[in-house]
């Protein structure tokens, strides 16, 4: 890792441990919190620093702040998967309802990207079933052919792991079905989190989405299309994930690109 070496410098902090055991535990402990936005986000602030300032200060070398974290660190650990958990996840792309740019309730096209990379992102991260909300019969049949082509065609045998991440998608009409079907299959109604691009009442952090997914509760993650879901679906959940937000004033992810991050943030391991 960049800058490990500069960590020589706290040798004195803790005479107990080598200079190398003390590069190595802190290499250990900003790596990983750099990988785990979870665990970024509950580091202490009460050392008098942001996490932006405590990560740049270690890559410019000024390390002293680290050690002493270490321990706090490890008792921080609660937030955590376990190495196999038994997850009951699922996930919805929903076309409908959701708004267009003047607020107009719509329903939005399917797009290859989208099924592709959605699915990649949730075999990857261990979701059980990614749904595809469309009422529209070209649509479902749109859907179809694609899977088809990935499962059954010249694409099972031209790239398997697509045809593995595919194998997730089901299409379901509207929310109504969908939430029988997750229902019906996990024998219990899910927790359903909505995902948006603004702050909404009922938020639910990451954090703690982490550590009720993780315990092996069933939840349903609801990503919108176009200009995002319609209020009347926001009524319906039970709470809504925090927005993704950078630093920069553009806030207009591709789902996709969202799917991915929120995954990231409930199931990334350590």
């Amino acid at each position: 890792m960049p800058g490990c070496e500069k960590a020589a410098g706290t040798a004195g902090r803790r005479s107990s441990d080598s200079v190398a055991v003390q590069q190595h535990r802190i290499c250990v402990v900003i790596g990983s919190l750099m990988c785990n936005s979870t665990l970024r986000r509950s580091f202490p602030s009460s050392y008098g620093s942001s996490e932006a300032a405590l990560l740049n200060g270690y890559y410019s070398g000024v390390a002293g702040n680290f050690l002493p974290l270490v321990d706090d660190y490890v008792i921080q650990e609660g937030v955590q998967c376990s190495d196999q958990p038994v997850l009951r996840l699922d996930l919805a792309l929903v076309h409908y309802p959701v708004c267009n740019k003047n607020g107009e309730t719509i329903g939005s096209a399917v797009t290859n990207l989208d099924l592709h990379d959605i699915a990649r992102a949730g075999r990857t991260f261990g979701i059980d079933t990614l749904y595809i909300v469309t009422p529209f019969a070209d649509q479902q049949a749109l859907v179809g052919e694609i899977l088809d082509h990935w499962q059954t065609g010249h694409g099972a045998t031209y790239n398997p792991k697509r045809k593995e991440a595919l194998a997730l998608v089901r299409v379901c009409s509207d929310l109504a079905e969908l939430y029988d079907l997750v229902q019906a299959k996990w024998q219990r109604k899910p927790t359903v989190l909505a995902t948006s691009a603004k702050p909404h009442a009922r938020q639910l952090d990451f954090a703690e989405a982490r550590r009720l997914i993780c315990a092996g509760e069933p939840h349903l993650i609801l990503f919108g299309t176009g200009w995002g879901m319609t209020s009347d679906v926001f009524a319906d959940v039970d709470a809504l994930l925090p927005p993704i937000c950078g630093f920069g004033e553009y806030n207009h992810l591709s789902v996709r690109s969202a799917a991915a991050i929120v995954l990231d943030r409930v199931l990334s391991k350590p």
